[in-house]
């Protein structure tokens, strides 16, 4: 496979807090850094995943400004040096804000390259069947088509957006590629039953690919306040009222998806159907199917005793034995050890957990996140 090394630039987002994987993902340590599965963060496993195929030199990430210095030990620690990847926002305004901040530093080395928005904190199987699907969608965005990744649902999953497929492409080369229909919001389970059986929706993966000259086009077009303010910034890039500039701005912008941004509302919208073993690590159960279950339904990550205990997920970030963590005559629960909190859910209810993040915002709790 040859390799694409001018006019690609991966950005990740690596922006959110992972509030549904509390308490091992938290504000200072959001999931994203966290090594929930094998010896690499989820950084550092998406990272690896681009740079075998793009230009390592390329990568932006964009996140928090106080997730800065660590992200950068996770970039270097694969031997890639950190310095200019990293865009820092200075608060959290969703994705839209923060890919228009990822673009207009990308224009002061190409006013038109192609970029790639990632989230940081997917897990994906099959590297080179990942490869061709991206080849496939930086073809197309070359080309000034708008593109993102369809994931073929094999369960009714409440949890993501899905995209309705148009007609196949007679373009396309290989079958994979279709005009986009629409976007819907994260349905009921019963929506998300007939989403399934009707065989034209997919899930949305929050993976998409466009010119910078499109992507700017249309951003102008849909939120030209945003994009007032946005220019403002780059009109202040290199001066010393940069970052004070970016941070007036950044306050005032509006907290907007680019789903609800932009890719709601434009038309000629391409999809590629991802062939690759694909999931969003958002929750608990998530990072459940990621292990195997013993005789009992169970899956036990580090130290604990489980007894009369059936389809449960025992996760325990601490080495040694201490605290001892032991089940007894349960079903479907959720235990979560991290150093300072016990976590104990009906796994059911674990895909709910930011609303007792909530809860722990209005008390005395406040330290534990």
């Amino acid at each position: 496979m040859s390799e694409i090394k001018v006019n690609v630039y991966p950005v990740l987002l690596a922006g959110g807090s992972g509030t549904r994987l509390w308490p091992v993902s938290r504000e200072l340590y959001p999931k994203q850094l966290v090594k929930f599965i094998g010896n690499e963060s989820l950084i550092q496993s998406t990272i690896k995943r681009l740079v075998s195929l793009l230009d390592e030199g390329n990568i932006r990430i964009v996140c928090g400004k106080e997730h800065v210095h660590e992200i950068a030990r996770h970039i270097e620690e694969l031997g890639i040096p950190a310095d200019e990847k990293i865009i820092a926002e200075p608060c959290g305004r969703n994705t839209a804000p923060a890919i228009v901040l990822a673009l207009l530093h990308l224009l002061k080395h190409e006013e038109d390259a192609v970029l790639c928005v990632f989230p940081a904190d997917h897990v994906i199987r099959n590297t080179d069947a990942f490869h061709e699907s991206l080849l496939s969608a930086i073809k197309l965005a070359r080309m000034g088509y708008i593109v993102t990744f369809g994931i073929k649902p094999n369960y009714p999953e409440t949890g993501y957006g899905y995209i309705e497929a148009g007609g196949l492409e007679k373009k396309s080369p290989d079958g994979k590629i279709y005009r986009v229909c629409r976007f819907h919001e994260k349905p009921d389970a019963k929506s998300a039953i007939k989403y399934l059986e009707s065989g034209d929706f997919y899930w949305n993966s929050g993976m998409f690919f466009w010119k910078n000259s499109v992507f700017r086009n249309h951003m102008e077009k849909f939120l030209p306040n945003l994009m007032q303010g946005m220019n403002q910034y780059r009109r202040a890039l290199g001066t010393d009222e940069e970052q004070e500039i970016l941070r007036a701005v950044f306050e005032g912008l509006e907290k907007i998806s680019i789903d609800h941004a932009l890719m709601e509302k434009a038309k000629n919208i391409y999809m590629v159907r991802a062939d690759f073993d694909w999931d969003d690590l958002g929750t608990w159960n998530a990072l459940e199917r990621h292990y195997t279950k013993d005789n009992q339904g169970n899956v036990q990550i580090g130290p604990g005793l489980m007894v009369k205990t059936k389809d449960s997920f025992l996760f325990h970030t601490k080495k040694g034995k201490k605290p001892l963590v032991a089940t007894f005559g349960l079903n479907d629960i959720l235990v979560v050890v991290d150093e300072d909190v016990i976590l104990v859910s009906a796994k059911s209810q674990a895909p709910y957990l930011k609303k007792l993040v909530s809860e722990l915002r209005k008390g005395d709790y406040k330290d534990y996140l």
